[in-house]
């Protein structure tokens, strides 16, 4: 597949990674690294897209309930492909404590935010090492992630893969920073945050993204160390990032 599925797709806040580039010069290839929103109220041409495709696996980050509640609309081939990693969300119910207390300001939202964030580290590291073990363990085969907007623990998912490949900085926040245009939060998403004046919710903050790779920098140091020590080795991790990149045309 020469297009990448993610173009006129109907699943929010979907993009693809290929094309972006490296501090070497080279480019992600397409069709590797899809992430998105959970894919729900899905068409046909999306499902045809996603069969050519042929994702090695589709992991699902979103919490047990969060997932029974809303399950990804998927063909039972598609299905087959879910690996769900569940990372338990906790901001809603915090927000909302600090609310019933009037303790909800610009400054405590900031706060717990950022604590998520770090907390992907704190509580979730196991959670990211497995998922970049299955990429690992599938060189060159597509993979698709997403939780439930596909924007926060999607996100910091992306920024590994981004770091272990060797992308800037700034890159790594331009594209997280896209699910501000690209999320649509659906309608009762946006009552729910509304009626505790949490609107800031359906979007992303370079701040809390900040946050969360400066925990993951003091716990692990070295990003070439940490994806060595779950390929395997140093060639093992060389081969796999050359299979995942390709010259910038």
């Amino acid at each position: 597949m020469t297009v990448k599925i993610t173009e006129n797709s109907k699943i929010n806040n979907i993009r693809d990674l290929g094309g972006t580039e490296t501090k070497n010069g080279h480019v992600l290839k397409n069709n590797l690294f899809i992430r998105c929103a959970v894919p729900v109220n899905i068409g046909k041409i999306e499902h045809e897209n996603l069969m050519e495709l042929d994702p090695a696996a589709i992991i699902d980050f979103r919490g047990v309930e969060e997932a029974k509640k809303n399950p990804p609309n998927l063909t039972k081939e598609l299905a087959k492909k879910r690996v769900h990693l569940p990372i338990e969300p906790k901001v809603w119910s915090t927000l909302n404590q600090l609310n019933d207390t009037n303790s909800l300001n610009d400054k405590t939202f900031q706060e717990t935010l950022k604590e998520a964030y770090e907390k992907y580290t704190t509580e979730n590291l196991e959670v990211y090492k497995e998922f970049l073990r299955i990429l690992f363990k599938n060189v060159g085969k597509p993979i698709m992630f997403h939780c439930t907007a596909g924007k926060d623990r999607t996100g910091f998912a992306a920024a590994l893969i981004f770091l272990i490949l060797n992308v800037k900085r700034e890159t790594i926040f331009k594209d997280y920073l896209l699910s501000n245009i690209n999320f649509k939060p659906p309608k009762n998403i946006t009552k729910e945050v509304s009626l505790i004046g949490a609107e800031r919710l359906v979007k992303v903050d370079r701040e809390w993204l900040e946050a969360g790779l400066k925990k993951f920098f003091s716990v692990v140091e070295d990003i070439d160390g940490f994806a060595e020590s779950l390929i395997g080795n140093h060639d093992r991790l060389e081969m796999y990032t050359s299979q995942c990149l390709e010259r910038k045309p």
